[in-house]
């Protein structure tokens, strides 16, 4: 079984080692060699967790609020258009973890017009941004809930800029692959939005393989339509019984004597 097994590593071998942990487990699952499904679950503040960036792009300006307590996505009743980025910090995954699903959930906290489902998808990006500290939301008497941002601070990811000041995306509004890694179909005021499919995994495992190329995802909406924006929640919210970002992964962990071997 051993040369069996070193056989089908060595045609993965080039894709990376997460392809070949997803190689070993196909060849376990066939042989009917017990595994173990666990579920990493990633959300700021979840367990002393505190690795989740977030931010939004506002199409008129250098605005950002990487500070704030919300996210906005598509166009708003001005035609103006929103795209959040969101990143999560892998490093503490398990290294003999082969990624099975991957689900990203989002809550929204308004929806413009209120408009029932409307397209929002995901997109791997390909540079890397800054969150920043800008907080756009204002409180009474002025109150402002962050929609059209607040001046970008140095280094905060803007429309034109992953780096404000410092530098340009390719191309404004985002550096992301054409190719969503997700759809959902996001409805009303009070829901939950969630995003899954098998390249959302896939990002996740190259994410993994090459850690310097978590750039985490790009959300937007179709952008076709004015007051279809909608706000989500933000992974810096702190408002009561708040539902912020949440990632959920769900691995197969290599069985002992299979995880030392593909170690060695």
């Amino acid at each position: 079984m051993k040369r069996r097994l070193s056989a089908l590593v060595s045609t993965s071998h080039a894709r990376g080692y997460r392809a070949i942990l997803a190689t070993v487990m196909v060849f376990l699952l066939q042989s009917k060699v017990p595994t173990t499904a666990e579920i990493v679950v990633l959300e700021e503040g979840l367990d002393g967790y505190t690795g989740t960036e977030d931010t939004t792009l506002y199409s008129e300006s250098e605005n950002s609020n990487g500070g704030g307590k919300y996210l906005f996505s598509d166009r708003t009743a001005q035609l103006r258009d929103r795209r959040a980025l969101i990143r999560f910090d892998l490093s503490g995954f398990p290294a003999n973890g082969a990624v099975q699903r991957a689900t990203l959930s989002l809550y929204v906290s308004l929806n413009a017009g209120n408009f029932g489902n409307v397209t929002h998808t995901l997109h791997r990006l390909r540079m890397s941004w800054g969150e920043g500290e800008v907080v756009a939301e204002r409180p009474p008497p002025n109150e402002s809930p962050g929609g059209a941002g607040a001046p970008a601070a140095p280094g905060d990811a803007t429309w034109r800029s992953n780096l404000f000041g410092t530098s340009l995306w390719n191309q404004p509004g985002g550096d992301y692959e054409a190719v969503a890694s997700a759809t959902a179909e996001v409805g009303r005021l009070d829901t939950l939005a969630v995003w899954s499919g098998p390249r959302l995994a896939e990002d996740i495992a190259l994410w993994l393989d090459s850690p310097e190329s978590n750039h985490g995802w790009l959300l937007r909406g179709e952008e076709d339509v004015g007051q279809r924006a909608k706000r989500y929640t933000s992974s810096e919210n702190s408002d009561p019984g708040a539902r912020r970002p949440r990632l959920e992964i769900e691995y197969a962990a290599l069985p002992g004597p299979f995880s030392g071997w593909m170690l060695k």
